[in-house]
């Protein structure tokens, strides 16, 4: 139990140190942070580019609130594609 516990710790610590390395080097080219970045590159995916912001927000993990809060600066920049359905 306890080599369980110290493997999730250690692997929650290295995604915690990806997810910022990716936040600065995302930020200092592109203005994005990982999570934009990520919730962009589902929409490219997508069929036709579009997702139901319900189906966003459970691959970002987000609520679907959370994800117009993140779209809306992504749009006003011109990263973001409307409409989100």
């Amino acid at each position: 139990m306890e080599q369980a516990l110290e493997f999730c710790l250690r692997l929650s610590r290295a995604h915690a140190a990806i997810v910022r390395r990716l936040d600065t080097v995302l930020g200092g080219h592109h203005g994005l942070s990982f999570s934009d970045f990520m919730l962009l590159q589902h929409l490219a995916r997508a069929p036709g580019g579009r997702l139901r912001r319900v189906d966003l927000a459970d691959r970002q993990g987000l609520t679907a609130s959370g994800v117009t809060r993140t779209l809306l600066p992504l749009e006003k920049t011109g990263w973001g594609r409307a409409p989100v359905r």
